[in-house]
């Protein structure tokens, strides 16, 4: 397995199906990559959409009994503790992957040369951004037939076709890592709060020390189609973890490793469904 994908997720069915619809008519065999989908207790449909393409995904759907998450990192972590592909993707549940983004990810990686790939994240503004409204407004699931042809199109040209501005590169939202390596720092840090966490820039800092083989791939892209506002509670938060944020930086390299052994351990959570157990 090359590949290991991992999606946290809640309640965003319609959005997963629109993301494995790309994933299954992407360039990339179904053999060559594994999707982990960390579930924090959704009440939607999320069930149903992953019963859909049980047979046209290696699907590893875990549910961690949370109801939303404690922190950002949780879930994360839980997907690169079970993660057996030779590099890991961190996708958040509203990415629309770019038809060829694994195979993007592949070229630039050169055999293995290089530690880590960064892609291109398009982004939406922050709120309920203007793309949010396109999708609402006017883009109905893929399963409508003149709409699946929008799911076709390059990302960048989606975005153009969709209005979506182009706020990238954001190297910290999405990049391909070699899972032993991101496995070896612990991967996120559980420190941080909800809201603007900061545990992104956190972990890019971290990467730059135990990854010195860094290479950027722009044609490995996806759009985040929706990124929710924090809110009152969030902002609080923001404030705690960008004070956190610079005493760790100020560790750096020392600290690198970050979360107790127990990092990423399922706890009362469990597997609902593993391609593994049909193999």
């Amino acid at each position: 397995m090359k590949y290991s994908l991992i999606i946290p997720c809640y309640n965003k069915a319609s959005r997963i199906e629109m993301m494995f619809w790309r994933l299954v008519n992407g360039t990339t065999p179904k053999e060559d990559f594994e999707v982990i989908l960390i579930d924090g207790g959704s009440t939607d449909d999320l069930s149903k959409a992953i019963d859909s393409f049980k047979d046209s995904l290696n699907i590893i759907y875990i549910d961690t009994c949370y109801g939303r998450w404690e922190n950002p990192a949780r879930p994360r972590n839980i997907g690169y503790k079970l993660a057996c592909g030779k590099y890991s993707i961190m996708l958040d549940a509203d990415y629309l992957p770019a038809e060829d983004l694994l195979e993007q990810f592949g070229k630039s990686l050169y055999d293995d040369y290089f530690d880590i790939c960064y892609g291109y994240a398009v982004d939406s503004s922050f709120g309920v951004g203007h793309s949010e409204k396109v999708f609402r407004n006017n883009v109905r699931l893929y399963k409508d037939k003149e709409q699946i042809e929008i799911y076709k199109l390059p990302i960048k040209t989606m975005a153009r076709v969709l209005m979506i501005p182009m706020n990238g590169p954001m190297p910290e939202w999405l990049f391909c890592v070699k899972t032993d390596t991101i496995k070896q720092i612990r991967a996120y840090d559980e420190d941080y709060g909800q809201g603007y966490g900061k545990e992104d820039t956190d972990i890019f800092r971290r990467l730059e020390v135990v990854c010195p083989k860094r290479v950027y791939n722009p044609d490995a892209s996806c759009i985040h189609i929706y990124h929710k506002s924090a809110g009152p509670d969030g902002q609080r938060n923001a404030q705690r973890n960008i004070s956190l944020l610079n005493s760790k930086s100020i560790g750096l390299p020392d600290n690198v490793v970050r979360n107790n052994s127990g990092w990423g351990d399922l706890g009362n959570g469990k597997i609902l469904y593993s391609y593994k157990s049909l193999v």
